[in-house]
């Protein structure tokens, strides 16, 4: 199974609400299987509170909402501050990502869009790498 094709070895992870998008993506019973075996072998970041990190991926929406920007998935909001809770780096090809980054103050440069991203680019970066459900490309074995 190869993943990002030449990107096998950069590191990254995911959360409990990529593991669902992802997964509910797949085509058929087989695929499924495939998506779970591989990503319960990933790394898996967690929001740190039980409540307050729920309060603040609210404020995260509200926040955007208030400056006129929709946010089409409360789950987006979610990614974002498990994102800002591990001081990661979050490689997306979600417009949601872009708007949101318009309102939340990340630490510079850390929310990728996929279309800047290559080895150079993330060499300069942190070790760690947090990965949106687009992104994962799975090759027939």
């Amino acid at each position: 199974m190869q993943v990002f094709g030449s990107y096998n070895s950069i590191p990254f992870g995911i959360n409990s609400f990529i593991y669902q998008e992802v997964l509910q993506g797949a085509k058929t019973e087989k695929d499924f299987q495939r998506l779970k075996k591989y990503l319960e072998t990933q790394i898996f970041y967690n929001l740190k509170d039980e409540k307050g990190s729920f309060v603040r991926a609210a404020k995260i929406y509200f926040m955007c909402r208030c400056k006129g920007i929709t946010v089409s998935s409360t789950i987006d909001c979610l990614i974002v501050q498990t994102v800002i809770e591990h001081d990661l780096y979050l490689l997306h090809n979600d417009p949601d990502f872009d708007r949101i980054k318009k309102v939340v103050r990340f630490k510079k440069n850390c929310v990728i869009h996929i279309d800047r991203f290559n080895d150079e680019y993330f060499l300069k970066r942190s070790d760690k790498m947090f990965l949106i459900n687009g992104y994962l490309k799975l090759t027939r074995e």
